[in-house]
């Protein structure tokens, strides 16, 4: 039994780890040339080849499936740790924000900045903005605050939309008087 066949679920289908995709992806385990071209009938020579064929693939740093594309694992996590060690701070969101900028304008990383769709993508995917209805109507305090006819005044609220609004800000229980949310998980 391969290892593979073991994470499977009894129905024999992939157990659901995952929401999104880029929470995580299945992939087969790949064999190396070494235990594809040799047998038991295999020579010392044709096993040493093989192992050495398999090194030079590792050594020139194979290239992983990511939701950004093919990367190189070795200078991709890095760049992945290096943000998560910011973001992860027990820090304002403001100083956050700023160190993960500062962080982000590092030129050996500008090609999975690229790929991520840039600086504000990143900030922004940690720390959405909340809403943004109007002037002085962007934080959970101060929506929560405006009165009824101050919401339904704003063109594309209704009745739907205003109960909706009341309860995304009744949701949030932290940093009610952030215009960011925090999606920093832990």
């Amino acid at each position: 039994m391969t290892v593979y066949t073991k994470l499977l679920t009894p129905s024999g289908r992939q157990p659901q780890i995952a929401s999104e995709p880029w929470e995580g992806i299945w992939f087969t385990a790949l064999k190396t040339y070494e235990e594809i071209a040799c047998g038991p009938d295999s020579t010392a020579d044709s096993i040493e080849f093989f192992r050495r064929l398999d090194a030079g693939f590792s050594a020139a740093g194979r290239k992983a499936a990511s939701h950004i594309g093919p990367i190189r694992v070795d200078d991709y996590l890095p760049f992945l740790i290096a943000i998560r060690k910011i973001v992860e701070l027990n820090d304002s969101i403001e100083n956050r924000i700023d160190k993960l900028r500062e962080m982000l304008s590092v030129c050996e990383w500008q090609e999975f900045l690229d790929r991520h769709g840039g600086t504000e993508k990143i900030v922004q995917y940690f720390f959405p903005i909340f809403m943004n209805l109007a002037d002085d109507l962007d934080t959970p305090n101060r929506i929560a605050a405006a009165s009824d006819e101050t919401l339904l005044a704003i063109k594309g609220i209704g009745p739907a939309k205003l109960k909706a609004i009341r309860e995304r800000c009744a949701c949030v229980t932290e940093n009610r008087d952030a215009d960011r949310l925090d999606r920093v998980l832990r």
